[in-house]
């Protein structure tokens, strides 16, 4: 499993939170997991290290958020979908990961 340490991405606000015009636009560009060394990044049941890890998520893989909260950790924690041959029945795992693992690529 990920380390609980993250890289801060430059693209995020202070905290890994992603600007909230993302969530309110009809377009919403790619989003990818990242982390130090390539590392999975882990996907978890609720926002906050403590939480049990549904999945061990790629470093580079394609993530789709579905909306951000603050955490109690004072970190921004999206809630997110990721598909996965792994996920039975319907080729996708739901759960939570930390803002700052998380950056916006555009275009392909």
């Amino acid at each position: 499993m990920a380390s609980d340490s993250a890289m801060a991405i430059s693209e995020n606000k202070d905290k890994g939170c992603l600007d909230d015009k993302i969530f309110k636009s009809n377009f919403l560009p790619r989003f990818v997991f990242v982390d130090r060394n390539n590392s999975p990044v882990n996907v978890r049941k609720e926002p906050t290290v403590n939480a049990a890890v549904i999945y061990a998520a790629p470093a580079g893989g394609r993530v789709f958020p579905q909306k951000q909260i603050m955490g109690t950790d004072g970190y921004c924690w999206l809630q997110v979908t990721v598909p996965s041959r792994d996920a039975k029945p319907d080729g996708f795992f739901s759960g939570w990961v930390r803002g700052d693992l998380v950056v916006i690529r555009f275009g392909s």
